[in-house]
Parts: C-alpha cells; structure tokens; sequence
C-alpha cells in the first residue's frame, strides 16, 4: 500500500512540474511577442516541446491556465 502512495504522490509532483512549465511557457511566450492572439499562443503550443500530443490548447485551458498565473505569479495577462 505505502508503494501505491508513493507512486501517487510522485505523479502529483509530476502534475504539478508539468503545470508549473506550463504557466512559465505561456508568461514566456506572451512576454517575448509583446501582443499575441490566443490562434498565436495555440500555433506556438502545438509546436512547442513540452507539448507531447501535438493537440491544440483549448480556451478553457488557457482560461485556467491564465488565472493561475495571476494567482501565483501576480501577473496579468489580459484576454
């Protein structure tokens, strides 16, 4: 039983790294082009290396993704 936690709490720490490069991708990404549509950070994504699948990012996402920046890093982004 201890190994399933184990596995569990590495696959959280796991999620939360990919999260975390996530946020800081897009604060890059954003910052780097000055003003940039959502269709150009969805380009940028589908190309970028910490995207494994190729999908694009859904706008839900980016919503999320984007209240969570401003949460942790107190940056706006604005939409």
């Amino acid at each position: 039983m201890k190994s399933g936690k184990k596995q569990s709490r590495g696959s959280s720490k796991s999620n939360t790294a990919v999260l975390f490069n996530r946020y800081v991708w897009l604060v890059d990404t954003i910052y780097r082009a000055g003003r940039i549509s959502f269709e150009e950070i969805n380009e940028q994504w589908e190309r970028s290396s910490l995207n494994d699948t190729g999908e694009e990012l859904p706008l839900k996402t980016f919503h999320n993704h984007k209240n969570a920046i401003q949460q942790m890093f107190d940056i706006n982004i604005e939409s």
